[in-house]
């Protein structure tokens, strides 16, 4: 537009003098903008030309054969990347690539990129390049060229996008920036190839309009030298890919160029309507002079008037002219001020919007105060709690201040730490690299303040504590020292006197609160934290003068509970959730294997803490500037002037802060990578933590764990991440099970399992606690009502138990993926397939039902196996963890403490744990030093406390300096002692590398956290045959051969010497796994001990040296085969004095020496030898001549056939309900680490019953668990009354007290047998004269709801779910029927009072009895024993051996009163003169064959045979019992807990008694 010249206002200037001068000038001005104006069109059609030309060249075959390039140079991937990002901001491709990203040049903190451009452009100096590790490069390089890659896959359609680039108007300004700044960093990556050229200067049109530069890329407020690369150098890489940065340099001159051709046009317009406007004005004034001379002339009068006039207008004109300018001067000023405001007002509008939002959120003073005091109790109560506790606790603080606060807005957790503190303190401690989980910056946040001034008291259970206080307050600044150190005294003074920040660790909170050192620094602890004046306190007796800024910092390894010391300081949980584990487990991998991405973030995290302190700075001046111009804001530019510039840096900032966190965005979304890898090891390491709430010495600290971690993820560049998280997994889980015990191993297990599903959200709620106990009273508070009742509630299948039908009842009532599976189950044919799974011998391998398979998590398949297959579901839980960690994990039971002794420090004490075996650790210790000649110094720990301590330490401080091996044994004795000489060991300066300590030990509660924490954990128990575990024989056998020294090896040179060794150890691990398999297991605990002894004797037995000949005068033969060895000896010792010493019961030492008889003997150590039923044979190598490695070379072939863990193999016949004595220890453990109750469910479970009382009822259930159903008026009452009333219709009739005496009146007969059935009747008629006044309770109850007595409320409760009441089947006690249902289970006390009344008749009219109907059978066993002894006309000292005489009949119950076949087969129809008929006698583990009268095998896997009528009699012992006569024992119950009622005589005269004793025949009454 026109400038004003200086002298357009000047008086003496003409009109048109002014007017000819301003067109003159404008003239001027058009010429030179026409000029420049042709100048740039022609320099502009030249780089159109160029590129018009570049362009045909951009084909399909020239980007195919770039896409094909396997491995170009970095070069060319960078401008490839560049072109690509290039069409992606013209919108010609998606947005879905990633920006290339190049690598910066390192330049010193004193030089610039324009500082160093500038320098290579002057001298040439060969390029120094930064080395780069080759790795990371590559791959690197290989992943962008993969992008790269990809993009070019649709070659026609990048044709199609480079040819719909609109380039004739030029690009957008984005794409210009963005391109510029990538090839930018493109020419420092490669500045050896760098070409710096000095932009031409501007043009003088430009300069008067700099505010285009910023649109058009024009060179002005931007860099004056531009950097690329050679074009040479890129033809030189890659000819074709020379053609596109070309075109790319051509499409950026263009750009450049457009842009001043525009403005130039824009401006000769401009001129050309000025000259218009000026001749117009010429052309006026012309006619005006021409009208003026046509006017007649004027008088001198008229002309001195006139000239009057035009003085006195010429004077008005002057001062109508100053006063112009006086206007134009103030409207200036106003408009700068309008304009500054305006501008203030739009730049403040989004603060404003931000303000006002605050302010609306805080508008009401109660909302402040309620968030204050939010604030303050989350400070005073929260730091003890962490996890959903914490978050449980502050939710119900939080409804507190709601009501307090109305109707403002109340803080969440998640904003507590900014409200306290403020964001930019919290991204401050991020850019410290601290996780950044919720919880640990809550954590920090309370360590850092002061607004309670008491010392904080942490309690860090993983050892934590330590490298977290350095990093928040600073290495140099933190002092770090041992409770029990000696040298805590003199450290805590310096502290004090220095204000250092001092850090004790170890802490015992009730030592600490009586420690003199303490108790007036904690009592002290608001002068230091709050004066800023020295403070005098006494350490002990002695007075130090405290210097402003010490603190104090107690750390406890185990939560502290004592309450005084509680109160006085501010008590910190720092145990991290399973989130802070993986924050903290993510930055740690980073730090060690990628550590410049770490970098990256750190340096990104300190930049948005700088620009979000900066922001908050500005935004704080710009509102005081505010509050204190207030009123005098518009007339006070200088304010309106201040507040823009700082507007202005305050929005830099906030820019600067956007592209900072943008930055750290994208350095968080690339380490997201390995996050997986972190939640494994977080997992791993949970789950560790829960192992030891079932035994305390299974805490594994985080320090431990970080080896183990960092050793897995070695090299991860070079591994997928898959393979990272199987070697993590298989790595930590070996580690840690190492120091389990045998019966831990398979919880930690599946507890590794589920956690990891967990975290994969393959685990839904309640899950967990139905694995535990399907039915129970958490599950059914736990799992979620998605599925509906089911529509089936009976029973359908008639093979199924009632616990599975209840099992699967409640999946169905509660999981939505089942419910429609379990309505199918009759139909379509899949009652074939659930049978299938019901009773195949491996169900966590057989294949679904419905095809379940594929739509079902693990976690759900092992519910379906523990509702239809539990006896089977620890087997499935172990299978499908041994496919996750590894088989070998779970079975590996191996000790290498050699190789331990070689990766471990000399200050790490190596912790052996037994329970059953402590001279394991012994053994294990010695044989290891004897084979690396080291010396052992071995001390039995005793209760004597100091008098330990102070001889141990002498021990201790020896051999850190002789390099001896210490072995404290027993530590359990005296745990205290371990905390000072772990202080010892690792305080000591000077060390010998081959010194170690070892530790042993029972476990115990009080063992001290810091020990267990410091200490690498191995159980030294023998592998026990543990339910589920199925490599127990192999891991057993490798084990116990391992304990044959070659000095016992070498004893004999007999063919048979080598197998009877491995016979040993065989027998050893078949005994404990007959204890697994066998109905009730043993009751005894054998240990290496007596596999020990047993070699013992072995060598005793067979020793060369004293085997002798005949009478012993003769010399031995040559030949040791026929030397006389006694194997009656040999299993003497074995069954009655190693083995047999400890076992009290005949039946279970007849077991034992019927093994012995059949293992250890010279049939079973002979090459063609082999276990019945299993085709196992010896290993061949036993039979080879004798040498040094041939125990090595037998352990090797019983890792690759292994001896079978199967009935047949313990010389038992295979039966289906085998015991399980660890299954109830595995699901009270497993409850007991996620803390579940397995108590029975009482209410919200489907109906149980297979035979329901009634409809209606079936499909009742209660809200409320604590609701009585008697106060519900629905038709709940109802069903109630009609089954109370069908029950006391089953009840039998007349059964009263009188109706009982006086039937027992007329029994008469013997009085033992009188006085049995008086006591039988008496309790029957009780049991059932309780559950009529019950069920008369529950119909009162309901027209009388008052009436609320416990033992009615909960017979009622389980009559409305159908179960047998509880009560009931407490009061009936041992006669109390099978629980199935209530209908059955009243139909069978029917049934027994109805015989019981058949009893009364006498026995001469009922001969046989059922004797499992009684309460008490002993006293019925009794009277037959009293009538015996009566009528016996022997010697009266013969009484004491009389015993139980038994002959099984091959007649039923029905049949005994119509015929019965005695000894003498004589004939007879009442009942037998001596002794009774009974019945109802089961048989487990064989059968009986009535046609022969003999004892048979059954099929496998059969449960049990109903024994025919059964006499038994009483009389003298009898002594000529043979060798093929068995005394099978009659236990009450078949848990069989008590001792046998008495022995039923199996007589075969064909079968040794011994066939039945391996079998483990017995009988049960119930």
């Amino acid at each position: 537009m026109y400038e004003f010249l200086e002298d357009d206002y000047d008086p003496k200037i003409t009109k048109e003098e002014r007017r000819e001068r301003r067109r003159v000038k404008i003239l001027q001005q058009y010429e030179a903008a026409k000029t420049e104006e042709q100048t740039l069109t022609a320099a502009l059609q030249k780089h159109k030309t160029k590129l018009e030309s570049l362009l045909g060249l951009l084909d399909r075959n020239l980007i195919d054969s770039i896409r094909v390039m396997p491995s170009p140079p970095n070069m060319v991937n960078s401008i490839m990347m560049i072109f690509v990002k290039l069409l992606q901001c013209e919108k010609k491709l998606p947005e879905e690539l990633p920006a290339p990203v190049i690598e910066e040049e390192t330049l010193t903190p004193a030089e610039t990129p324009r500082d160093r451009r500038k320098t290579k452009a002057r001298i040439k100096v060969p390029p120094v390049i930064k080395p780069v590790e080759a790795d990371k490069k590559d791959k690197k390089e290989r992943d962008q060229w993969l992008v790269v890659q990809g993009t070019l896959q649709d070659s026609q359609g990048i044709r199609d996008a480079i040819s719909a680039l609109k380039w004739q108007e030029g690009l957008s300004p984005k794409t210009v920036e963005t391109v510029q700044n990538l090839m930018k960093k493109a020419a420092e990556a490669h500045s050896e190839l760098l070409v710096v050229e000095e932009a031409p200067p501007p043009v003088s049109i430009l300069d008067r309009r700099q505010s285009i530069d910023a649109g058009m890329g024009v060179p002005g407020l931007a860099d004056r030298s531009v950097g690329k690369l050679d074009e040479a150098a890129v033809t030189h890489a890659s000819e074709k890919v020379g053609f596109i940065y070309k075109y790319m340099l051509a499409l950026l001159a263009y750009h450049h160029a457009y842009g001043p051709v525009t403005i130039a046009q824009e401006h000769t317009l401009s001129l050309e309507a000025l000259l218009k406007e000026i001749e117009k004005e010429e052309q006026l004034a012309k006619e005006a002079a021409e009208q003026a001379t046509k006017e007649d002339g004027l008088t001198e009068e008229a002309v001195a008037n006139l000239q009057i006039e035009i003085k006195s207008l010429q004077e008005k004109y002057e001062q109508a002219v100053v006063k112009k300018r006086s206007l134009q001067t103030d409207c200036q000023n106003i408009r700068e001020k309008l304009r500054a405001m305006s501008s203030l007002t739009s730049v403040l509008k989004s603060q404003r919007e931000q303000w006002t939002e605050v302010v609306s959120e805080h508008q009401s003073h109660l909302t402040v105060i309620a968030n204050c005091v939010l604030a303050a109790a989350f400070l005073a109560y929260c730091g003890s709690l962490i996890g959903e506790r914490r978050k449980a606790l502050f939710d119900c603080i939080k409804d507190a201040c709601k009501d307090l606060g109305g109707e403002g807005h109340i803080i969440e957790q998640e904003e507590i730490v900014d409200f306290i503190t403020g964001p930019t303190l919290k991204y401050q401690w991020t850019s410290q690299l601290l996780p950044r989980e919720s919880n640990f910056m809550e954590n920090t946040m309370l360590a850092t303040h002061t607004l309670i001034p008491q010392w904080l008291l942490i309690f860090d259970s993983e050892g934590i504590s330590e490298h977290w206080l350095k990093t928040l307050h600073g290495q140099n600044d933190v002092v770090t020292i041992s409770y029990y150190s000696t040298g805590l005294k003199n450290t805590l003074e310096t502290a004090i006197s220095e204000g250092k920040i001092l850090v004790v660790t170890e802490a015992d909170d009730n030592l600490i609160n009586e420690d003199s050192r303490f108790k007036d620094l904690i009592s002290k602890s608001a002068d230091f934290l709050v004066k800023q004046d020295p403070i005098k306190i006494f350490v002990s007796e002695k007075e130090v003068v405290g210097v402003p800024g010490f603190k104090l910092y107690i750390v406890c390894n185990k939560k502290p509970t004592n309450h005084l010391l509680i109160s006085n300081t501010r008590l910190l949980n720092l145990t991290p959730t399973l989130d802070g584990f993986t924050e903290f487990f993510l930055q740690h991998f980073l730090a060690i294997e990628k550590n410049r991405l770490q970098e990256d973030q750190k340096k990104f995290g300190q930049e948005v803490s700088e620009y979000m302190k900066s922001s908050s700075e500005s935004e704080a001046e710009i509102l005081k500037c505010l509050a204190e111009s207030r009123e005098t804001l518009l007339a006070d530019t200088p304010a309106i002037k201040k507040l823009l510039n700082m507007k202005k840096y305050h929005t830099e900032a906030l820019e600067n802060l956007e592209n900072a966190r943008n930055s750290e965005a994208n350095v968080l979304k690339s380490r997201e990578v390995y996050r997986p890898l972190a939640v494994r090891a977080a997992v791993i390491y949970r789950t560790s933590m829960l192992m030891s709430r079932i035994n305390p010495m299974y805490q594994w600290s985080l320090l431990q764990f970080l080896p183990v971690f960092e050793s897995s993820v070695k090299q991860s560049d070079r591994t997928t991440i898959t393979m990272l998280l199987d070697q993590l997994t298989a790595t930590a889980c070996l580690t840690y099970i190492k120091g389990l015990f045998a019966n831990d191993k398979g919880i930690f297990s599946l507890a590794v399992l589920l956690e990891i599903e967990d975290s994969a959200g393959n685990v839904g709620p309640g899950e967990r606690e139905y694995l535990v106990a399907p039915i129970s009273e958490t599950t059914a508070k736990s799992l979620p009502r998605t599925g509906g009742p089911p529509s089936s509630k009976r029973k359908i299948f008639e093979w199924m138990t009632d616990e599975q039908w209840q099992n699967l009842q409640v999946l169905a009532h509660h999981c939505s993926w089942f419910s429609d599976v379990f309505d199918r189950m009759n139909k379509d044919s899949a009652e074939v397939k659930w049978r299938q799974l019901s009773e195949c011998d491996t169900p966590e391998t057989a294949p679904l039902p419905d095809v379940l398979d594929q739509r079902v998590t693990k976690v759900q398949h092992l519910m379906l196996i523990r509702a239809v297959r539990p006896v089977r579901f620890i087997t499935a839980a172990l299978k499908f963890a041994s496919d996750l960690i590894g088989k070998k994990v779970i079975s590996d039971n191996s000790i290498d403490l050699g190789s331990i002794v070689k990766t471990m420090s000399a200050r790490t004490p190596i912790l052996l744990l037994y329970r059953d075996e402590p001279e394991n650790a012994r053994f294990l210790i010695t044989d290891l030093a004897c084979k690396r000649q080291q010396e052992v110094i071995s001390l039995y720990v005793g209760k004597s406390g100091a008098m330990e301590l102070k001889q141990c330490q002498m021990i201790v401080d020896k051999a850190l300096q002789a390099g001896q091996w210490v072995h404290l044994h027993a530590v359990h004795n005296c745990p205290d002692i371990l905390l000072s000489l772990l202080v010892t060991i690792n305080g000591a300066k000077v060390m010998n590398s081959n010194f170690r300590m070892w530790l042993s030990c029972e476990p115990v509660d009080d063992f001290p956290s810091a020990v267990l924490q410091s200490c690498l954990k191995i159980c030294t128990d023998s592998p026990r045959a543990i339910e589920g575990q199925s490599a127990f024989m192999k891991d057993g056998m490798i084990r116990s051969l391992s304990w044959i020294t070659p000095d016992v090896l070498s004893t004999c040179t007999r063919g048979d010497w080598v197998p009877l060794l491995h016979n040993l150890c065989l027998i050893y691990n078949l005994f404990q796994l007959r204890g697994r398999l066998a109905p009730n297991g043993w009751k005894y605990s054998w240990t290496t001990a007596e596999l020990w002894e047993s070699l013992r004797a072995a060598v005793l037995v067979f020793n060369e040296e004293k085997l002798t000949v005949n009478d012993g005068t003769s010399p031995a033969p040559s030949n040791p085969q026929n030397r006389a060895v006694s194997w009656t000896a040999l299993r003497y010792l074995l069954g009655e004095v190693i083995y047999g010493g400890q076992v009290h019961d005949p039946l279970d030492k007849q077991v034992i020496n019927s093994m012995l008889d059949h293992f250890i003997c010279p049939a079973a150590c002979k090459k063609d030898y082999e276990i019945p039923k299993t085709k196992w044979k010896l290993p061949t190598c036993c039979f080879q001549p004798l040498r040094s490695n041939q125990i090595s070379q037998v352990v090797s072939q019983i890792e690759n056939h292994p001896p079978p863990e199967t009935f047949e193999a313990c010389l038992m016949h295979s039966m289906t309900d085998s015991n399980a004595p660890g299954e109830k220890y595995f699901f009270t453990q497993l409850a007991q680490i996620y803390e579940i109750e397995t108590k029975e469910a009482e209410a919200e479970l489907p109906a149980t019953s297979s035979t329901p009382i009634r409809g209606s009822a079936n499909s009742a259930t209660i809200k409320s668990r604590d609701r009585s159903p008697l106060s519900v008026k629905t038709g709940k009452d109802i069903d109630l009354i009609e089954t109370a009333n069908i029950l006391l219709q089953k009840l039998p009739k007349g059964w009263h007290k009188d109706y009982v005496m006086d039937r027992l009146k007329k029994l008469g007969g013997s009085v033992p047998y009188t006085y049995f059935m008086t006591n039988e009747m008496s309790m029957m008629q009780g049991i059932l004269e309780e559950i009529r006044s019950t069920l008369a309770a529950i119909k009162t109850s309901i027209d009388q709801p008052a009436i609320n007595s416990p033992t009615v409320i909960s017979v009622a409760h389980d009559l409305l779910y159908q179960r047998v009441p509880r009560h009931w089947q407490n009061l009936a006690g041992s006669i109390s029927p099978n629980p199935t249902n209530t209908l059955t289970w009243i139909g069978d006390i029917v049934q027994r009072c109805s015989h019981l009344e058949r009893a009364l008749q006498g026995r001469e009219r009922v001969p046989c009895l059922w004797i499992s109907i009684f309460s008490s059978p002993e006293g019925l066993l009794g009277t037959i024993m009293h009538e015996a002894v009566q009528t016996y006309d022997g010697a009266a000292n013969n009484f004491e051996v009389f015993n139980f005489q038994t002959e099984i009949t091959n007649r039923d119950k029905d049949h005994i009163a119509i015929q019965f076949q005695q000894y003498n087969s004589h004939s007879i129809r009442e009942s037998p003169h001596e002794g009774m008929f009974v019945y109802g006698i089961s048989l487990y583990g064989a059968s009986w064959e009535r046609t022969i009268n003999e004892m048979q095998d059954v099929a496998p896997k059969s449960k049990f045979t109903q024994l025919p009528v059964i006499h038994v009699t009483a009389g003298p012992s009898q002594t000529d019992r043979t060798h093929c006569l068995y005394q099978c024992p009659v236990y009450s119950t078949r848990a069989m807990d008590d001792k046998p009622l008495f022995f039923l005589d199996i007589f075969n005269e064909n079968v040794h008694y011994s066939k039945w004793a391996l079998r483990g025949l017995c009988c049960c009454m119930r």
